[in-house]
């Protein structure tokens, strides 16, 4: 049986200390990482600097918290069109959220409650 993992995004350092039970990497260099890519992270850089396999990331089941969701890489337009919306509305409708997460490949089917990850099911 996989391993739950509740991933608390409400806070910056629960987001670490979620990182760290779920990749099990140490928050010392999670944060190393961080202070040295501050402004310009990637997550496949990352997924490579750690050796993090599909294995590794699809084998614990997440929970995931959190407070509120707002991206504006769009000069507001999506905030504009739809207002603040939820979470989920904002992975539905055409948001900057949502399309990058589509860029990365990450389907979510809310009804089902399951996340896809390039067409593989994780949860």
């Amino acid at each position: 049986m996989s391993k739950i993992i509740h991933y608390d995004l409400t806070t910056f350092e629960g987001t670490i200390q979620s990182l760290e039970k779920y990749l099990n990497e140490s928050e010392r260099e999670i944060s190393k990482y961080i202070a040295n890519n501050k402004d310009n992270y990637d997550s496949n850089e990352f997924i490579e600097l750690f050796q993090i396999t599909d294995e590794q990331l699809l084998s614990s089941e997440l929970i995931m918290s959190s407070l509120h969701v707002t991206t504006n890489n769009d000069e507001c337009s999506s905030i504009k069109k739809y207002g603040l919306v939820n979470l989920q509305q904002a992975i539905l409708l055409d948001t900057p959220l949502n399309k990058f997460l589509q860029n990365h490949g990450v389907q979510i089917d809310l009804e089902k409650k399951q996340i896809y990850h390039n067409g593989k099911f994780t949860i």
